[in-house]
């Protein structure tokens, strides 16, 4: 049973049975979901989808495509994304498994698979795609071999996607179209500036629908959800380890990654759809916030934006982050980068969450190291809302740690 790499739309795979990934309460969400019952027939596959009820996490269920090409479709739900340690992995391993079974027991030929719960549910693709991809080659392995005739289907969104599984690739993944294929199989090799063109392209066409400023804002919060920009956030206790911390830390870091790219495409798609259709922003504080968190900035445009939002005067901030004047403006006006240590001590004077100081890191060049013991303990401190600098220094001191502001 090879399985066949495709990027494609799912919905106009001509297989015998398509997977959703579905909503657990019979209604649809926004993304491929909402792509899949606007292909189908809203009103019957909603109709069908009502008789069978709710689905738990992990359980497949089967109804006709009613106008897809696909003959059926099976429903299947992921997991929500929280930090992995909360039953992620096993849930999606059994979204793959019950739904090939599924199959099987519909004597189906062939099947198409999303990348499952790496939308909405912002599972990370490298992750997903390796539980995808090893979650078919175990099942085609306890095959009978009347039943190794089910060709199996991962439909990817777009070329980018493949990079993500550079690690798990293997002799019995056929690519489609191999040609187009094999230059996008390493990350430093995607034509960032097509994939980039492709893109703004496809988030004009969705915004453009858009005829109000409340009509943008569905079809933008929409597109950073389904993207994994704009975040569904949980009360997780991060402390319970530094497992748990380093996690989180990576969540952030991943989530920025997206942000930096995809945010700036969405951006510019929506500040040219506001300009070609006339639609005014500022009378609607939400939408304009919600353009402003995916703008594209400098580190220095950020440091202004988060002084602004914090309400501290200039001579405060660089006096109590220990820098001079000058050094400071240079850092302002976009002259200059300060040192790692200058953006952790501006962050906690400027009280910063965890995920905005990973992010101002990140735009001057520099991350936090989760194998280091002095990044882990101030990325604790700073996570769990502790300030004060120097409460700060006392608990780097007392773990022989070097402090923030200069000993005297």
């Amino acid at each position: 049973m090879p399985i066949q790499i495709v990027c494609a739309d799912i919905t106009k795979m001509k297989v015998d049975i398509i997977v959703d990934s579905a909503n657990p309460e019979p209604k649809y969400d926004c993304g491929l979901d909402q792509q899949i019952y606007k292909a189908a027939g809203e009103e019957e596959l909603l109709r069908a989808r009502k008789q069978i009820g709710n689905i738990a996490p992990g359980q497949a269920v089967i109804t006709e495509a009613f106008h897809l090409p696909a003959k059926k479709i099976i429903h299947t739900v992921g997991p929500w994304w929280i930090d992995g340690n909360h039953g992620e992995k096993e849930i999606l391993e059994a979204c793959y498994t019950n739904s090939l079974n599924l199959a099987i027991e519909e004597n189906a030929q062939s099947i198409a698979f999303p990348l499952i719960a790496t939308g909405i549910y912002q599972f990370p693709k490298t992750e997903a795609m390796r539980i995808a991809i090893a979650s078919m080659r175990r099942f085609d392995s306890e095959l009978s071999s009347s039943d190794k005739s089910l060709l199996i289907y991962l439909v990817l969104f777009d070329e980018e996607t493949i990079a993500y599984g550079n690690d798990f690739w293997g002799s019995d993944l056929v690519y489609l179209d191999k040609e187009k294929m094999d230059k996008y199989m390493k990350p430093d090799s995607l034509p960032l500036k097509q994939i980039a063109d492709r893109e703004y392209d496809y988030f004009y066409s969705i915004l453009q629908q858009a005829d109000s400023a409340q009509s943008l804002k569905g079809f933008l919060k929409d597109s950073l959800v389904n993207q994994g920009i704009e975040r569904i956030l949980y009360n997780i206790n991060p402390f319970s380890s530094n497992q748990q911390l380093s996690q989180q830390i990576e969540f952030e870091s991943n989530i920025n990654e997206i942000r930096k790219r995809k945010g700036r495409v969405i951006w510019h798609a929506a500040q040219a759809v506001v300009k070609d259709k006339g639609i005014p922003v500022d009378c609607d504080r939400e939408l304009s916030n919600m353009l402003e968190r995916i703008k594209p900035m400098t580190f220095a445009q950020k440091l202004m934006s988060l002084k602004a939002q914090a309400g501290i005067r200039d001579v405060e901030l660089y006096s109590q982050a220990e820098v001079s004047r000058a050094s400071f403006y240079k850092y302002q006006n976009g002259d200059d980068i300060p040192k790692k240590d200058v953006i952790l001590r501006i962050a906690f004077i400027l009280e910063l969450p965890l995920q905005y100081t990973i992010e101002l890191l990140m735009l001057a060049g520099y991350a936090i190291n989760t194998n280091d013991k002095r990044d882990m303990a101030l990325a604790y401190l700073l996570a769990s809302g502790q300030y004060s600098i120097d409460d700060a220094d006392d608990y780097l001191r007392k773990q022989g740690l070097q402090p923030l502001l200069k000993d005297d």
